[in-house]
């Protein structure tokens, strides 16, 4: 059970990223 949950945090956690990291190329880019 908690490896399973530290799995599917990891993955929420790489999404995340994911996202901030397009939202700071698209600022980049604006500017």
């Amino acid at each position: 059970l908690v490896k399973n949950f530290e799995r599917t945090l990891d993955n929420a956690t790489a999404k995340v990223n994911l996202c901030f990291i397009r939202l700071m190329l698209k600022r980049l880019a604006l500017n």
